[in-house]
Formats: structure tokens, sequence, C-alpha cells
């Protein structure tokens, strides 16, 4: 009697494996009906763009080279990218929480967005889910949280001009460089230097120093320390991506 009930069964969810980019300690998840009620179809779908997303292996059919393509897009998220999407989203909420003196919790999100910051990287290289949105949203999340706290700590009168003049500088001639680049070889890529990773280490540590000052005071001794070496480490950078754009301006133009 089992084997007669169990056998329509196994033929409504047809259980056809699609090899999937993902470790293979990760649980597979049964799903995407070919028959059966459509509503029941369309939430299983669901879920499994969102598994996905995840990163889980699914267990699925693919009728059509375009479906496949449709399932492979959904990978593309991954975890890493929702990390970073994460740290975006955090901005907003550090923002305001500071601006209304509530500064024990704008340094714990603070403290939040940069830990996504080492995550989604570390991520995406051990998961394998280095993707082009990745490269893209990774350096603009961090470019908008840094910018932003050292424009909030100038307004409160705690970082002097000159510090966020350097910093917004640094990021125009990298934003600018970019566009140049791809404008020139229409290339999204732009590794960043070993400098300006130190440099943003650096800008971070800065600031944690300075929004948690208020609560240890050990680590309020330091702060000015730690800008002043963040605001030469990133002019240090600045300089950096400057001479080596224009070289590799100058070798496209010796070239052509």
């Amino acid at each position: 009697m089992s084997g007669s009930s169990s056998h329509p069964k196994r033929s409504r969810y047809a259980l056809i494996a699609e090899a999937v980019t993902a470790p293979a300690s990760f649980r597979f998840l049964p799903l995407n009906p070919v028959g059966g009620s459509p509503v029941l179809k369309a939430v299983l779908q669901r879920l499994t763009v969102h598994a996905l997303q995840w990163g889980i292996p699914v267990v699925q059919v693919a009728d059509t080279a375009d479906q496949k393509r449709r399932w492979r897009g959904a990978i593309e998220m991954g975890i890493p990218n929702i990390l970073t999407i994460f740290r975006i989203l955090l901005i907003p909420a550090f923002i305001m929480t500071y601006s209304y003196e509530k500064f024990t919790l704008a340094a714990l999100l603070f403290i939040l967005a940069s830990l996504t910051d080492l995550l989604d990287g570390f991520l995406a290289r051990a998961m394998g889910q280095v993707t082009k949105l990745g490269a893209l949203l990774d350096p603009l999340a961090d470019k908008l949280l840094l910018l932003s706290s050292f424009a909030l700590l100038f307004y409160r009168g705690i970082v002097p001009l000159w510090v966020l003049i350097i910093v917004l500088s640094k990021d125009v001639v990298v934003v600018s460089g970019w566009m140049i680049r791809y404008f020139l070889t229409r290339s999204a890529s732009a590794p960043p230097s070993f400098l300006g990773k130190v440099a943003t280490f650096a800008q971070i540590t800065a600031i944690t120093a300075i929004l948690t000052g208020n609560l240890v005071a050990s680590i309020k001794s330091l702060s000015d320390s730690f800008l002043i070496v963040a605001t030469i480490l990133t002019a240090l950078s600045m300089l950096d991506y400057l001479y080596r754009g224009v070289g590799e301006l100058e070798k496209r133009t010796t070239s052509s």
C-alpha cells in the first residue's frame, strides 16, 4: 500500500539533479515540482530562488536553456553580496542613531558594518562566489560608510576639515580613475592596491576608536593618533593611485 502511494508522489516531483557550484557539505533541497497546484509550484520555485541566493545546492528541473540561465543568475547574489547590501542598509541607521546622540548604539552599528566588510570578502573567496556585482558593491559600501562617518564627525567638530578633504579627495581620485579606466578598456575590474586596503583599515580603526572613546577612556586617548595615521595613509594611497593611474595612461598612449 505504501509503495503504490509513494510512486505517484515521486513522479509528481521530478527530482532531476543539476550541478550547482557550492560546497558539497551543503544540504540538498528537492524543490521545483513539475505538476500539481500552480500556487504550490510558485511557492516552491520562490523558495528555490532564495535557497540558491544563500548558496544551497538545489535539486531542480531545468526544462530550457533560458530557465537554466535564470537559476544560475540567482547564485549571483550569494551570501557575500547579501552581507555587502546589509552593510549599505546599516549606513542610514548609523547616521540616524549618531545624529540623535545614541552614541553607544551608533558605535555598535559601525562595528557591525565593519565586520561585514571583513566577512564578505573572506566568504566570497572561501565559497568561490567572487562576482562582478560584489566587486562593484563592496568598495561602494566602504566609501559610503566611511565618508558618511567622517562627515558626521566633522559636523560634530570631532574631525577637522582638512581630514575630511583628504578622505574625500582620495575617493574622488579612485572613482575618477575607475571611470577613465572603464571608458578606455570597458573593464569594470579595478582591484584595490595593498596601500589602499591598509588605508581603509586604518580609517575604520580610527573611526571605531573615536566612536568608542566615550565608553573606554584608554581608547579615547589613542583616537587622535589613530586619526593622524589613517589620514597619512589615506594621502599616500591617493598619491599611489594617481601615480599608477598616470603610468597606465602613459602605457596605453604609447602603445596606441
